[in-house]
This record gives structure tokens, sequence and C-alpha cells, in this order.
């Protein structure tokens, strides 16, 4: 049997359910399907995947699927992910108001919290005062 060359002689059957296509005359871009049914039923069958029941990779939810690429169960939780997984771990830090050990976000973070921020500033502002 001799392979076929598309782009030279056109295709005689329909792709999806093999029957005769109309005469080339009657052809235009050298058709595989004989009808749109059949091309949207090809496609369909292409694009199918099984449901598959995963674990956020991120939060840890479950969730379902039929994407083999996806490992999230929500953009947000996708984003969280990746940046988790681009940055490196910092150290934990001890905050100098309270004295508490915490895990800081960034590079930059000196406090536990936003309020602990706020007393040690405001501690700082009054002595400078008086």
């Amino acid at each position: 049997m001799q392979k076929r060359l598309s782009f030279l002689e056109p295709p005689a059957f329909c792709e999806w359910c093999g029957s005769q296509l109309p005469p080339e005359a009657e052809r235009v871009h050298n058709k595989v399907y004989c009808t749109p049914d059949c091309l949207a039923a090809h496609y369909r069958e292409l694009r199918k995947n099984p449901v598959r029941q995963l674990d956020c990779a991120f939060c840890g939810a479950a969730f379902k699927t039929t994407d083999p690429r996806k490992r999230s169960c929500s953009p947000r939780c996708a984003k969280r992910h990746y940046k988790a997984s681009k940055r490196a771990p910092l150290d934990p830090r001890t905050c100098p108001e309270c004295g508490t050990t915490f895990q800081p976000r960034r590079a930059t973070h000196v406090f536990c919290r936003h309020t602990c921020a706020c007393v040690y500033g405001n501690r700082r502002r009054r002595r400078a005062k008086g």
C-alpha cells in the first residue's frame, strides 16, 4: 500500500464515518469529513479525556477535572502554588514587639502582625518626642 500525500491527492472517504466524499469537482479545500457533524464528532472524540478525581496541589481540596494538565482546584490556588514553588523559604524570625516566633512571607517582614508594627512604631514616636 502506497502512502497518500494529502496535499497532492485528496481523500475519497470521510475520516470519521467512512462514507464516500463528493466528487473532487464538488469539494472545497480538500475536505476530509462528509458533514460538519462528522467534523464536530471527530474533534469531540479527540478532546475527550476521562474525568479524574485529584487533590489540589496547594490547598489539598478534592476536585474533578478532565484536563490532563490541571493540578489545582482553582486559578487562585494555581497562582499561589506557582508563587510558593518559585520563592525560597525564609527562616523563622522573632517579632521584636511581642516576642513570638513567626514565618515571614517576605524578606522585608520584621513583625508578626500589623498590630505589632503599629504598637512598636507608636512607642518609638512617643520616645522621640519626649
